[in-house]
């Protein structure tokens, strides 16, 4: 059976995410029996990437959307009854990168025909679900507010949990920290910090470690060409001139779609970041880019990654008059790829 994601639910507390749920439906399902007796019991668990069981739902208590939303996910007959259940699954049961997987085990009534007289499972039948993982960088200097790029980071989260995605926001972080996540979970890699041709920041100091494109001389320095991007769908290098190749450093949207990644984007111009508009640049760009990719804008459609940047390029331009660089965006790989079911 498919279990497909339905939307996201924050129990009316939106800044608080500890009581949010995913709601994913189990569809379809048809219960089938011989002599047309209703299913005694029926359970949906759920088990991570590990396959330990995190949780489990009682079927006779979720909401059947064949039925208008009736409680009636065991009822049966002889010609089967087809069923899609919905579950509210809180976001801290889906924290592990990897395939999830909703096991149906439904109890039949046929305590007449077996010698101990108790109902009996039928064989199980599981739904595989595989969220996409996203490490959002951003960066703020409380010294330099027009460097801000702080809070594009938690716009992109808060679109991206909303469409299921299993999200984080970091700030100030570390190229080293991050490039563990790409080795062992992220799918997707937005950073919005500081660029130039052939590298990007991830943090806010010049000590730290930071990302390029080739092996340099540079101890803080550490080349994507060395990296796995083998799970990543895509990678943001919002940045300026992240799409320059560089004489020593070479060109990291290059370098990491070579690594694995399906597609990379970057800037062949500078970018201006400008803290100084509320809302400024940077927040305005991540904010419309992942509302395009979800499905978010006003005509409901998930668009493609270099649709949503051409949208938030002009959702930029409309609220601050200038399109502050974004026009100069770059693709290596595909970018006609969307990144929502």
């Amino acid at each position: 059976y498919d279990a497909e994601f339905e939307g996201y639910d924050d129990n009316g507390t939106p800044d608080d995410d500890t009581d949010d749920n995913f709601l994913y439906y189990i569809r379809p399902y048809v219960l089938k029996d011989i002599e047309s007796l209703d299913a005694t019991e029926g359970i949906i668990t759920l088990y991570d990437p590990d396959l330990d069981a995190v949780a489990t739902w009682n079927i006779a208590n979720l909401p059947c959307r064949q039925h208008s939303d009736a409680d009636d996910g065991l009822e049966a007959d002889s010609t089967g009854i087809r069923h899609d259940v919905l579950m509210h699954v809180p976001v801290g049961y889906m924290v592990k990168a990897g395939d999830y997987r909703f096991v149906t085990h439904i109890k039949d009534a046929h305590t007449q025909h077996y010698r101990n007289h108790q109902q009996r499972w039928s064989l199980d039948m599981n739904a595989k679900k595989k969220p996409t993982v996203c490490d959002n960088y951003d960066l703020y200097q409380g010294q330099n507010p027009s460097s801000h790029t702080y809070y594009s980071a938690e716009m992109a989260r808060r679109w991206q949990k909303m469409a299921g995605m299993i999200s984080y926001a970091h700030t100030n972080d570390t190229g080293t920290a991050a490039k563990q996540r790409v080795l062992t979970r992220s799918n997707v890699v937005w950073i919005h910090n500081h660029g130039e041709p052939g590298d990007i920041s991830i943090g806010a100091s010049e000590n730290d470690t930071y990302w390029c494109g080739l092996p340099i001389s540079d101890n803080r320095a550490l080349a994507v060409s060395a990296f796995s991007f083998g799970r990543v769908k895509f990678v943001a290098y919002v940045g300026c001139m992240t799409a320059i190749t560089s004489n020593i450093m070479g060109n990291i949207l290059n370098e990491s779609v070579a690594s694995g990644a399906i597609c990379a984007m970057g800037y062949s111009e500078t970018i201006s970041f400008d803290d100084n508009l509320p809302p400024h640049h940077a927040v305005i760009y991540s904010s419309s880019f992942w509302q395009a990719i979800t499905g978010k804008t006003s005509n409901n459609t998930k668009y493609t990654i270099g649709q949503a940047s051409l949208y938030a390029q002009q959702r930029v331009e409309e609220e601050t008059g200038t399109t502050a660089g974004y026009e100069s965006r770059f693709f290596v790989g595909d970018s006609t790829i969307t990144l929502c079911p």
